[in-house]
């Protein structure tokens, strides 16, 4: 799954012990829609850690429902627990 917003602070260390990853929204939405051109479509995504959601200005939720076009989870209707 991708790192939520708590890796933006580690993802700029020069840790080498650091074992995860930051993707932008951007970066997720090119890869998704270049497989989906492939047609090689992911049927999903998963991230950690959703008690995370918002840290750092970063809306992994509200993403990955704007990328899946799925409104009701892209404006928050859908409760994350």
């Amino acid at each position: 799954g991708f790192a939520n917003g708590w890796a933006v602070e580690s993802n700029n260390s020069e840790d080498d012990e650091v074992k995860h990853v930051f993707f932008e929204k951007h970066a997720v939405e090119s890869a998704y829609l270049e497989l989906n051109d492939a047609q090689m479509t992911p049927r999903g995504f998963g991230f950690w850690v959703i008690e995370e959601e918002g840290k750092n200005d970063i809306y992994y939720a509200k993403y990955l429902g704007q990328i899946l076009g799925l409104p009701e989870v892209a404006n928050g209707f859908v409760a994350l627990e």
